[in-house]
């Protein structure tokens, strides 16, 4: 029997650039992402509340750790064995996976999706940022 990942959640609020740590994340039956923090309650999928959206984004664990034990969420830039360039982790949904570009050049111009545990061990890549705090380590 497969073990199910662990469903964990990081939100970045982009007002105040920094990360918030949810309390509790649930779906009601109306498919609207409910979401409190620090007494806060946010509702991302109610129209009434459509700037929410535009304040926080939600990134996703990928169910993966880094070579030093650090859970991999969407955003993060992952240093990578044997690899020239920093990479920035993605959800794919027609793959249903996570994983990021590989990208051939420096210009950044080609690259081909590889999903996390295709590509290597866990032994393999390192955390050096994520794309909020640390947008530099992509840049050609």
């Amino acid at each position: 029997i497969r073990s199910m990942r662990q469903l964990k959640f990081r939100v970045w609020n982009k007002e105040d650039k920094k990360y918030v740590s949810p309390s509790h994340i649930a779906i009601n039956g109306n498919g609207v992402l409910l979401i409190t923090y620090s007494g806060m309650y946010l509702d991302f999928k109610n129209e009434h509340y459509t700037h929410l959206s535009q304040k926080y984004v939600i990134q996703q664990f990928t169910g993966l750790s880094d070579k030093n034990g650090v859970d991999i969420y969407e955003g993060d830039i992952l240093e990578i064995f044997n690899h020239s360039q920093h990479e920035a982790v993605e959800y794919e949904p027609g793959g249903s996976g996570f994983g990021f570009f590989t990208h051939d050049s420096a210009n950044r111009d080609f690259g081909s999706f590889q999903f996390l545990s295709d590509w290597t061990s866990s032994a393999g890549y390192m955390i050096v940022g994520n794309i909020f705090e640390n947008p530099e380590l992509l840049e050609p």
